[in-house]
């Protein structure tokens, strides 16, 4: 018997997307862009000057369009990709005013406007992260007439709503995603023997001054052949191939991180000495971190009372009092032991008071509150990135700070809602525009960082996960995915399955809140802190290792061994391998918690067994997805020593059996073991 990967892409496959790309191009020959110029509904570009094709590399066909609304002197360019390894075609639509005078109104301008052929569809969305027990959650609804509207909360794409989709049609699927770091807003609906896929940044009702040019958000869309398991998977494979950021030519490696914050207010204690001399701790007692973390609170941020707080933002030079030499010496140290230096930044948040005095106002957008009855200006701004001139200033700043302390990942927090600064800021007939000249200026001010500091590694966090969209992503990393729940082991289950799924590098935390009969505490210690139940819960690409340099040296042993016969090992699988749930995942302590990652080309794998802390059945029974019915595997639990043998069909079919005490977890590495 010839066994054939499930997830491998198929003719059927191309031919789906090839299908999709039809539908999209229909109404212009390019994309699904529509839009009101003054009264009139636009949907037929016209007046194409230029077509242009090349190839990227040997999987990548780049057209670029350039037309000209030419009633309008408006200059439209799409710029799409096709994936020739995979069903997968994207576009960005950008317009320029090439006229020396202010455009007509511009009104209702969606990016995407397509019917996606396809019966019967179920649509499969994601609530994103919002500090909330229910956040990362997914609902399947079967769509009909009637519109399903998704956008997020506030102006962060994933705050509230998830920019990524996925659409099942019987054996056909869609997995679709916005990329726009900014309020955007998606329509679905049953129509024309398919489903409607409608996307476009929220507010749209702008004029464009000459030479001005407007980005619309990316589109992404994937087309496949079977169901929500495929998807997945063909989506999880080209996420790790063409999205996953890149040092030196090869994707990112599983890291893990150790710090000091020397206190409890974040990191408003570290110093020069304090940050060197528990990296040598660590270095001594044989943990050698791949990051080395530097939070918030490493800039002056102490009031007229000599108390420091974190969220004091907007003079970023090291604080002088702890870090009289810069940063230097610290990133130095890190240097010196081949490990990462990562340091926090929000650059887009002003505390007034706490301005740079080097930073001028005019780059600072206000918003206007209501107070006991009064209009006034908020205490802190937005430093408008839209700004050019704001823009550089900001880029030779940072680059500075990541060269004098030899920052290997630069780590950049977005801890308030931006929408309302923006809309206050439009002005008459400028609709949008604020919002998005900040989101264009974001994106280049990140290029630019990596530009200037090849290998560059960025970290992107929003009051945990709540900037993750696919543009962010092309740049970066989410090392902080939500500020809820990481040391609850049912919630970190069922976050990072819906990460895996979608945005498959992320960091998890050893970090256990649970009194000892499992009911949840935020940021409550378990008194029995770091053990194998909680290492098992910080299972991730990128992992926390909660154990302070001070720790005894039993939790050392304990991190040391985990980390070298069960970690490593599996996260070679996290960033390669296929992803199965074996198991729902309610966010219960009473819950038992099972996955698989399989690696079809070396037939090698692991699957995870968790019971959590007041779940009353004794074992638990789970059925492999994917194995080759026609091998023999020899399962291994390196923890315990222990092992067995199982035929693919048996394991598949009647299922395996794990029996584990209450709060426990069991990692089993799979492998097939006879010839073909």
């Amino acid at each position: 018997m010839v066994y054939t990967d499930p997830n491998q892409t198929t003719p059927k496959d191309m031919a789906l997307i090839a299908g999709a790309v039809a539908a999209m191009q229909e109404a212009n020959g390019v994309c699904p862009l529509s839009l009101r110029i003054g009264e009139k509904e636009i949907r037929t570009l016209g007046g194409v000057q230029s077509v242009r094709r090349r190839r990227a590399d040997a999987n990548l066909l780049l057209t670029d369009t350039i037309a000209l609304l030419r009633d309008y002197n408006l200059q439209v360019t799409v710029e799409a990709t096709q994936y020739l390894d995979f069903p997968v075609y994207e576009y960005l639509v950008t317009i320029r005013n090439v006229s020396c005078q202010n455009s007509p109104l511009i009104t209702d301008l969606y990016a995407s406007d397509v019917v996606l052929p396809g019966e019967a569809p179920v649509l499969y969305r994601c609530n994103g992260d919002f500090y909330s027990h229910d956040g990362y959650e997914t609902a399947a609804v079967p769509l009909g007439a009637e519109t399903e509207l998704i956008r997020p909360v506030g102006g962060r794409p994933c705050d509230q709503a998830f920019p990524y989709f996925r659409v099942l049609c019987g054996q056909t699927g869609y997995n679709l995603a916005v990329g726009w770091p900014g309020q955007w807003q998606a329509e679905f609906s049953a129509a024309g023997g398919g489903f409607r896929f409608a996307a476009k940044q929220q507010y749209t009702a702008f004029s464009l001054r000459p030479g001005e040019v407007y980005r619309a958000p990316r589109i992404t869309v994937m087309a496949y052949e079977g169901g929500e398991a495929r998807g997945r998977n063909l989506w999880r494979r080209w996420y790790l191939r063409h999205i996953l950021p890149r040092t030196g030519g090869a994707p990112l490696a599983p890291m893990m991180n150790m710090c000091h914050p020397a206190g409890d207010e974040e990191f408003t204690h570290a110093d020069e000495q304090n940050q060197r001399e528990a990296i040598s701790e660590y270095l001594r007692r044989g943990l050698k971190p791949d990051i080395w973390w530097l939070d918030a609170g490493w800039y002056p941020c102490k009031d007229a009372e000599g108390i420091r707080r974190w969220p004091r933002t907007g003079n970023w030079i090291p604080d002088p009092e702890r870090f009289p030499n810069g940063l230097g010496p610290v990133g130095e140290k890190c240097a010196e032991n081949d490990i990462k230096f990562l340091l926090w930044f929000e650059p887009e948040r002003i505390k007034l008071e706490y301005r740079s005095p080097e930073l001028p106002e005019k780059y600072i957008l206000y918003r206007t509150e209501r107070h006991n009855g009064k209009e006034q200006r908020s205490d802190q701004g937005l430093l408008n990135l839209g700004d050019p001139e704001c823009r550089a200033w900001l880029t030779d700043h940072v680059d500075r700070l990541i060269k004098e302390g030899r920052i290997a990942i630069y780590r950049q927090d977005f801890n308030f809602e931006p929408l309302e600064y923006w809309l206050q800021a439009d002005g008459e007939d400028r609709l949008g525009m604020t919002e998005n000249l900040h989101v264009q200026g974001y994106l280049a001010y990140w290029d630019a960082l990596l530009e200037r500091n090849p290998g560059l590694i960025i970290d992107s966090c929003a009051s945990g996960g709540r900037r993750n969209d696919l543009e962010t992503m092309r740049r970066s990393v989410p090392l902080h995915p939500t500020d809820y729940g990481y040391g609850m082991p049912p919630v970190k289950q069922a976050f990072c399955s819906a990460l895996f799924t979608w945005i498959p590098y992320f960091r998890t935390f050893t970090d256990i809140w649970t009194e000892e009969n499992g009911e949840y505490q935020m940021y409550a210690p378990d008194p029995r802190g770091v053990d194998s139940f909680a290492l098992h819960n910080g299972l991730g690409p990128a992992v926390h290792c909660c154990v302070f340099c001070d720790a005894p040296e039993e939790k050392f042993a304990l991190v040391r061994r985990f980390s070298e016969t069960v970690w490593r090992p599996a996260a070679k699988y996290l960033l390669s391998a296929d992803y199965y749930p074996l198991t729902e995942l309610r966010k219960s302590a009473f819950d038992w918690c099972a996955y698989e990652f399989h690696d079809p080309k070396t037939q090698s794998g692991f699957v995870h067994v968790i019971r959590n802390a007041r779940a009353d059945a004794d074992t638990l029974t789970v059925f492999p997805a994917a194995l080759d019915p026609s091998r023999t595997y020899r399962f291994t639990d390196p923890e315990r020593g222990q092992s067995f043998r199982s035929g693919g069909a048996a394991a598949m079919s009647g299922g395996l059996t794990f029996a584990l005490p209450q709060r426990n977890g069991a990692l089993w590495f799979f492998e097939a073991v006879d010839a073909e």
